[in-house]
């Protein structure tokens, strides 16, 4: 809380005014004791003839005599408190006692006279009319003693003087503060004007304007509201500080706030202060808003839009504030209008003027940031690339003028079926691109279906009546799970487009169906295309996961398990990331297995359960051809090992298991347990930890077991995301 009386020492000490200061002052206009006992006997004087409320009645009947001061004081019950002030004031003029509490008094009095408006010449005047009106009575009171009459006349002018000069400091120091305030608000619009002009993004731009202006403002809402010149009406609005609730419920009504600011040009104030000509709505009531700020936003050219500012302390915005603020609306009316410009001129440098869609460039510029986006929040996208079949007979056939109406028409049929994130693009000749955010591969290929229905049943007119078919192939690549870069992305998509043009064409392909038929007739083919690029991991592994629905959340659980032992046992940045790697690729030998036999409910023949203890030897056979992914090979074959040396493939014992083998069958383990499989149920993480610790020194390393336990404990036994 402000204490007003530290304010004015503040305020004193600022000015450079002391006790010593109070004191050289007052011996500088030569004020003696003499004249202070002067004083105190006319104080006494006055109070005894009952004459101390004689000036006041004179003088403000003087004041109302003049304009200006009359609007001032024009309220009953506002003069009787400033009569009562300032009786007070003269009072205490005659009283004696002028010491720094005096000045400090008469310098808080000088600066409440200033902020309500009151000029210098005021006091002047006041002065000149409180002598005028003094000095008759004291050449009644001391007629007989001429020279007490002029003492007491020269020490109320010394007194007189001294106030003055203090008055004259508060009105210089009220000044300069107002010189430094205007002077740190044309510092702070140039910054606001910086920040708002440094960007010709209009998202960016809508932002800076919103943010810098509450900063400049001192308020903690606002709202940027533009106008659409085409539909003739506010098509879009950007808010801070605002609830879901006012945000969801506020509507341009014509007659009213916006419109009245849109049209007249100017800044227009809504509070409910009496004779307000537009009162708070209810909602901003409920919003507890007190004053809203409408701003017109009008370049040279055009009007652009409005800016609101929302205060929650205040009924009111004060002169100076609405004009710094009206110069703001200005500086961003100007940049808003850049940053439209500059954004239209880039959707026709981004848009393909056939079909009207975004064009491979813009394409590019949006799958790098989507790319983004989804690593940084860990989701998942789709690319479906789309041919039109056999589109080189239609032209030769019906003529480019048909083809190129086929390709618009195709272009209206995709934006029809697309969600507002989505994104269409043509990507060159009768080939289209349509990114699917936050969509994972089968809804990708629920999409793609769809769109390759609407096509399929779509009748593309003749000139002449005459309707003919077009259908589309549709490959279809989701990342990061068919791919970890934008190109491999878009060779995985082509390679199923390729794969559904040769399939009969009409038809959508995912890659990683593509992939996993690929994989499960030539499991060689993993090393092949591992060598090719690295970045086919992902691919590989979700299409070995594809096998079982098990696989793929057991493999999630592994990886990611063995990402939390390897931290836990203090492993090398090296050691940690093979151990990680190593759960990720444990189970590609599942490549050589047959769906049949993984998804089987019923017991295993021994048959069946040979071919599932194959899957270390050949995922270790499939590594060691992969010089990236070779080191990995000892650790994969011997994750079914048993410590005890009853394990498998090679029946090793102890430490002759390599030590990631060993970490890597806990984890391993504890995923498989607390996972529902085809023959039995899933353990809670009691039930599998309790199997672990059973299996110390038989199935695990029990240095190993103990360490892990410890990791589990810490996690929390009910914990049951892995």
């Amino acid at each position: 809380m402000i204490d007003p009386a530290r304010t004015i020492s503040d305020i004193a000490a600022s000015i450079g005014i002391d006790a010593t200061e109070v004191e050289l002052r007052l011996r500088f206009l030569d004020f003696t004791p003499h004249d202070e006992e002067s004083l105190r006997t006319l104080h006494a004087e006055t109070e005894r003839r009952g004459d101390c409320s004689f000036f006041v009645d004179a003088f403000y009947q003087h004041l109302l005599a003049f304009a200006p001061t009359r609007t001032l004081i024009h309220e009953d019950a506002t003069r009787a408190r400033l009569k009562r002030a300032q009786g007070a004031y003269f009072e205490r003029l005659t009283a004696g006692h002028y010491d720094y509490a005096y000045m400090l008094d008469r310098l808080r009095i000088g600066l409440v006279h200033e902020r309500v408006g009151l000029t210098p010449q005021w006091y002047i005047g006041a002065y000149s009319k409180y002598i005028t009106l003094l000095a008759p009575r004291i050449r009644e009171y001391y007629h007989d003693d001429p020279e007490r009459m002029l003492d007491t006349l020269v020490a109320l002018f010394k007194i007189v003087f001294y106030d003055m000069g203090l008055a004259i400091d508060a009105y210089i120091h009220a000044a300069h503060e107002k010189i430094q305030i205007k002077a740190a608000q044309l510092k702070a619009l140039n910054e606001v004007a910086l920040a708002i002009a440094s960007s010709l993004s209009l998202e960016q731009v809508i932002e800076q304007v919103l943010r810098q202006g509450m900063r400049l403002a001192g308020t903690r809402a606002a709202c940027v509201a533009l106008y659409d010149n085409v539909v003739g009406r506010f098509s879009m609005w950007r808010t801070e500080g605002l609830s879901e609730a006012f945000v969801k419920d506020m509507h341009f009504r014509p007659g009213g706030l916006a419109e009245e600011a849109f049209v007249s040009g100017a800044s227009i104030l809504s509070s409910d202060r009496p004779g307000s000509a537009h009162p708070l709505s209810a909602l901003a009531r409920n919003e507890g808003i007190r004053a809203i700020l409408c701003l017109p936003l009008v370049s040279h050219t055009r009007r652009i839009g409005l800016l609101y500012f929302y205060r929650h302390d205040l009924d009111d915005f004060q002169p100076d504030e609405t004009e710094l603020l009206s110069t703001l609306s200005h500086i961003a009316a100007g940049a808003l209008e850049n940053a439209q410009l500059h954004e239209y001129t880039l959707s026709l440098a981004a848009t393909d003027a056939l079909t009207g869609l975004h064009n491979r460039r813009a394409l590019n510029e949006r799958l790098d940031d989507e790319i983004q986006r989804t690593r940084r929040f860990g989701q998942s996208f789709s690319l479906l690339l789309l041919d039109i079949d056999f589109f080189k007979k239609i032209n030769d056939t019906y003529g480019h003028s048909f083809g190129d109406s086929v390709l618009q028409t195709l272009a209206r049929l995709l934006q029809m079926q697309m969600r507002e994130v989505d994104f269409a693009a043509r990507y060159g000749g009768e080939e289209f691109v349509m990114l699917l955010p936050a969509t994972d591969a089968p809804g990708a290929r629920l999409v793609a279906e769809r769109v390759r229905e609407s096509i399929a049943e779509n009748a593309f007119c003749l000139p002449d009546g005459a309707s003919v078919s077009v259908t589309v192939s549709i490959g279809v690549a989701t990342f990061p799970e068919g791919a970890d870069s934008a190109a491999l992305l878009f060779a995985c998509a082509d390679h199923a487009l390729y794969n559904a043009k040769r399939s009969g064409r009409n038809r959508v392909c995912l890659y990683r169906d593509t992939l996993k038929a690929e994989i499960d007739g030539n499991p060689r083919r993993v090393a092949d295309l591992l060598n090719q690029n690295p970045e086919h991991l992902g691919a590989i592994i979700s299409a070995v996961d594809m096998k079982a629905p098990f696989l793929h959340d057991h493999t999630t659980c592994t990886e990611r398990l063995a990402v939390e032992f390897g931290k836990a046992l203090g492993l090398s940045p090296g050691e940690r990331e093979s151990l990680a790697l190593a759960a990720r690729v444990h189970d590609i030998g599942m490549v050589t297995v047959p769906d049949a036999v993984l998804n089987n409910p019923d017991s295993l023949s021994d048959h069946e359960w040979g071919l599932i203890r194959e899957h270390p030897v050949a995922g270790a056979g499939i590594l060691v051809l992969v010089p990236a992914l070779a080191h990995l090979a000892p650790v994969v074959r011997a994750h079914h090992e048993r410590y005890d040396g009853s394990g498998y493939p090679d029946g090793l014992q102890g430490e002759a298991i390599p030590q990631l083998a060993r970490a890597l069958v806990l984890v391993d383990t504890f995923c498989a347990l607390t996972a529902e499989r085809p023959r039995r149920r899933a353990l809670s993480q009691q039930e599998a930890r309790a199997v672990m610790v059973a299996g110390r020194g038989l199935q695990f390393d029990p240095a190993l077991t103990d360490a892990f336990v410890r990791l589990l404990e810490a996690r929390g036994a009910d914990q049951t995301d892995i």
